[in-house]
């Protein structure tokens, strides 16, 4: 009996003190939790219910060369309502209700009535709802009203109202430059400017507390934001609008006219690099619009415009010069098993380098390449060359996607080197360029070897402040000898001048260029071929302001080559750009030729309107103190106005007039006029008389 009492005891002993341990072991634990780790554990316990959230900066704009805007961001609000908030008692609810409802079936849910409008508040009120959906997208002056309803007045805590603000992005002027400016957004590829320059245009995002009121939802815990956002910079671009649009239309034009896939057309700033416009379109069951940055984002296959720095390449390595002979062989020659023609039958054998590039005869460029450059076994020595034109590389444009350029190296097993790899490589395939690429190159010819990097940004601004300036840079202040670039530039003109650009000659002015016509997506079997078409040149010729870079793909009707299909839209753009561009207007008075006497020009005239083309146009002219009229004669390249001083007694002479002011003077002398023609008065007659009436005929040109 007494060793049954001594095991019960013990086990007793054993188990108070294993419960006295486990007590002493759970009062440590909630002592080290509430006092040691207290701040942590409350902290992770608001964390389940409130939180921090990111408030997105006002985005900065990007304008255009004359602060215009091209993208903005434009505010609006979404409104909700928190119907459960501590301050809206039922007596305030039931209070304000029915004026609350009114005006929100009058401004809000018109297509609900006033009754239709309480009884959902009511039941919202009645589930819990503390972030109840008013209204999406509102903007500014309707959120004005909204703040001055009923009961929305009293603000956040009492009256329930929510205001949250977001923002969209918007481009004035549609989709002009749409590509060039780009985008950014959640799950999408950074594109164009908006991409490239995102950092500089998001600015720093600010934060406000908000309180989790049910499954993923939450609300701010107040109106105040605990760390403001920052906006972000302005960025001021060298794009010109008007020349933009330019571009823009005539490009639209021919690829209507032509039915094809895509298009690109660039204008560049000779001396400065600076872009003035990039095109992009291509066909969608919208018509054409910009989709693709096909100017920067692609490369292709040049065809003949490569054909410029092939023979840049051998005169530069002192093989060849613009008299070098090259038997053209009548247009066809092959190469190991592959036959190469010319695009045209031209029926010639031995010519000169320079007429071969007048022509853009395959045969003959490809031949002298692959000649000279072997005979001395040196392709390496060529692609030498390309490197030193920089058309090996990326241009390094300030555009989110620049396309990497292709060019074979025998060096590299995957590149497949060929033995008719080099005589196709110099008349522009098998090695991909960029839009972008190709016109840098021609722009540096233009700018007498000097090759400049293209720029698209030329300011950043933040709050009307300067931040930074991008200023013209240099990539290689001599692309080539001096001779070289000048053979080059003569080649370029007399492409123009008796060329297969010829057909595109201006009688106003003087431009170089090259035309190129490459074949894509060919099938030899099914002998199938798509084309796509090029044109890149400068102007003036003499002392060039802009190059343009044209390519249009996939043309399908009303003509193939560059000449015919990308050459026109060049001399669309040029031609508004010397109407457009005023300098060139100034330049004109010191021309060679005699603009009095020009055929297309009135020289007499009603002083006033001359007045006003001299200001609008720059014209250097001095102007007779009296009379009405004038006689604008040259003279050692400058332009006189003299008075013209009608005698009473005789018929006035108005040869050189405009139809208005010779008809508004004879008539105003008694004749009777009859014409025929239009332009100028060339000639005046009379022909007979009636009475006393003279009637004078006008022939006009």
């Amino acid at each position: 009996m007494k060793e049954k009492k001594s095991e019960l005891l013990l086990r007793v002993y054993i188990l108070f003190f294993t419960v006295l341990a486990v007590a002493i072991v759970l009062f440590l634990k909630t002592a080290q939790i509430a006092i040691v780790e207290g701040d942590r554990w409350s902290a992770k316990g608001d964390s389940l219910y409130l939180k921090y959230v990111s408030i997105e900066a006002d985005r900065g704009n990007i304008l255009s060369e004359d602060s215009r805007l091209m993208a903005t961001s434009i505010p609006f609000f979404e409104i909700r309502m928190d119907l459960n908030c501590d301050g809206l008692t039922d007596e305030l609810f039931n209070q304000h209700i029915d004026s609350l409802s009114y005006y929100l079936s009058r401004l809000v849910y018109q297509d609900q009535s006033k009754e239709q409008v309480k009884q959902r508040l009511k039941a919202e009120r009645k589930r819990g709802s503390r972030y109840m959906l008013v209204k999406r997208k509102v903007n500014y002056e309707e959120l004005e009203k909204i703040k001055k309803f009923p009961l929305f007045r009293l603000g956040r805590n009492t009256g329930g109202l929510i205001v949250v603000r977001k923002s969209q992005r918007q481009m004035p002027f549609k989709s002009l430059a749409n590509r060039t400016i780009g985008k950014v957004g959640e799950g999408a590829k950074p594109v164009g400017l908006e991409g490239y320059f995102d950092s500089t245009l998001s600015g720093e995002a600010g934060k406000k507390l908000m309180q989790r009121v049910a499954y993923n939802t939450y609300i701010p815990v107040n109106n105040l934001t605990e760390i403001e956002p920052k906006s972000g910079a302005d960025i001021q671009t060298t794009i010109n609008l008007d020349m933009q649009d330019i571009a823009h239309n005539s490009l639209k034009d021919a690829l209507k006219h032509h039915n094809a896939q895509f298009g690109t057309a660039i204008i560049m700033e000779v001396e400065t690099g600076a872009i003035k416009a990039i095109a992009n379109l291509g066909k969608s069951k919208y018509g054409y619009v910009e989709d693709t940055n096909h100017a920067i984002g692609e490369a292709f296959e040049p065809g003949s415009t490569f054909k410029l720095p092939s023979i840049m390449a051998l005169m530069d390595d002192g093989l060849a010069g613009p008299n070098t002979k090259v038997n053209l062989e009548n247009g066809q020659t092959r190469f190991y098993d592959r036959y190469m023609r010319d695009s045209h039958f031209h029926g010639l054998d031995e010519v000169n380098m320079e007429k071969a590039f007048e022509i853009s005869s395959n045969v003959g460029i490809a031949k002298l390449v692959n000649q000279l450059y072997r005979r001395q076994n040196n392709s390496r020595g060529y692609l030498r060359k390309l490197r030193q034109f920089h058309l090996d590389r990326k241009t390094g444009i300030e555009v989110m996607g620049e396309a990497d350029a292709f060019v074979k190296n025998p060096d590299r097993k995957e590149d497949n080197w060929s033995g008719i790899t080099l005589p196709w490589m110099s008349i522009g395939y098998e090695v991909e360029v960029t839009a972008i690429q190709m016109l840098n190159f021609y722009n540096a010819v233009a700018n007498d070897g000097k090759m400049m990097k293209p720029y698209l940004v030329s300011k950043v601004f933040h709050e009307g402040e300067l931040v930074k300036e991008f200023k013209p840079r240099v990539l290689n202040n001599q692309i080539a000898k001096e001779s070289t670039i000048e053979h080059a530039q003569t080649l370029l003109e007399n492409v123009v001048v008796r060329g297969t650009a010829k057909r595109l000659k201006s009688n106003q002015y003087d431009f170089a260029g090259k035309t190129g016509t490459a074949w894509f997506d060919y099938d030899i079997e099914a002998q199938t071929k798509k084309y796509r078409a090029s044109f890149i040149g400068y102007f003036p010729a003499d002392k060039p302001k802009y190059s343009i870079m044209v390519l249009i793909s996939d043309p399908k009707q009303n003509g193939f080559y560059g000449g015919a299909v990308a050459g026109p839209v060049f001399r669309s753009i040029a031609d508004q750009l010397h109407a457009y561009d005023t300098d060139f207007a100034k330049s004109f008075t010191k021309a060679e030729s005699n603009w009095a006497n020009s055929e297309k020009v009135f020289n007499s005239g009603y002083k006033s309107d001359f007045k006003k083309l001299n200001d609008t146009l720059g014209f250097e002219m001095n102007f007779p103190p009296t009379g009405n009229w004038v006689n604008i004669e040259s003279e050692a390249h400058s332009l006189i106005a003299e008075r013209i001083a009608f005698n009473k007694s005789k018929l006035p002479d108005v040869v050189g007039m405009g139809l208005r002011d010779a008809i508004y003077i004879l008539e105003n002398v008694g004749a009777h006029v009859e014409l025929s023609g239009s332009g100028k008065v060339k000639e005046q007659t009379i022909r007979k008389k009636e009475g006393l009436q003279t009637i004078v005929e006008l022939k006009l040109e």
